[in-house]
């Protein structure tokens, strides 16, 4: 399946017909040693090994279901999870093998283990997150936004320089931290609110629609190029430059609110894998 893929360029670019007859050929080949006959069978359903969008995805969906369950079970009122968090563990958290062509194009990256590392229940970084939130929620607020920020050292330094009970000793290698808040809401941040949420949909939206049209999703926003520093997306994929000023609206927003009078941080530290 991942020559298949590296040989067509994209997994939804791969014929039905050609993934049917290249797995059939394969179990040809083992028929004798794995002892497998005709009659074990009726239907094959392929599962193609998976690259960072859909690794990012796997993580949105984890974050959609605590969010959904959360509301259930009167957590929050909302929850919202910063977009480059599931980007930055989609990169820095799995482990993947590369793969090209004999002339050394079209490369692409397979998840060594697959999304086993990227779920709430087994360890790895959602897992420690989700320590890190029960924690907090011993004092639910159903009244409230719940909000998940992924932020630089130097927003994180000036949050806890106010906020001397969360300062931590521990640093992060890669200057990337989380804040976690409880945010009231009035007039104005429901209308905050509710603009990340559209914004988050039209992003999804995008995405979905590159699926569909065989074309890659995914970006490496905090490590790739000088997108974060410098403000030159230039070189990063369509997803996110044929929507940057959405990203980038978001972004504002997220922003502000940690700096705002009804959003109070109750857990900052370094972002770990």
């Amino acid at each position: 399946m991942k020559s298949l893929i590296v040989e067509y360029g994209h997994r939804n670019k791969i014929p039905p017909k050609v993934m049917k007859d290249r797995i059939f050929h394969d179990i040809d080949k083992e028929k004798e040693r794995l002892q497998i006959v005709d009659k074990h069978f009726h239907e094959i359903i392929p599962f193609l090994p998976l690259e960072p969008p859909q690794i990012e995805e796997v993580i949105n969906l984890q974050f959609e279901g605590l969010r959904e369950q959360g509301q259930r079970l009167g957590w929050w009122r909302d929850l919202i999870v910063d977009y480059k968090l599931s980007n930055y563990y989609s990169y820095k958290c799995v482990d993947y093998s590369s793969k090209q062509l004999s002339d050394k194009t079209n490369k692409r990256s397979f998840a060594v283990t697959g999304a086993r590392k990227i779920t709430f229940d087994n360890q790895g970084p959602l897992k420690t997150l989700r320590y890190n939130i029960k924690d907090i929620l011993k004092s639910p607020n159903r009244n409230d936004f719940f909000l998940i920020h992924q932020v630089d050292k130097t927003i994180y330094n000036a949050v806890n320089s106010r906020k001397k009970t969360l300062t931590t000793t521990q640093t992060s290698a890669d200057d990337q931290y989380i804040l976690m808040q409880w945010c009231s809401v009035d007039e104005k941040s429901q209308t905050q609110f509710n603009r990340i949420k559209e914004l988050q949909v039209a992003i999804n939206n995008a995405r979905l629609a590159r699926m569909g049209l065989g074309i890659d999703n995914h970006f490496n926003l905090t490590y790739e190029g000088t997108c974060q520093s410098t403000g030159d997306c230039s070189d990063l994929p369509g997803l996110y430059t044929d929507n940057i000023e959405i990203f980038k609206e978001i972004d504002s927003i997220l922003k502000l609110l940690i700096s705002q009078y009804h959003c109070q941080t109750v857990y900052s530290g370094p972002v770990q894998c």
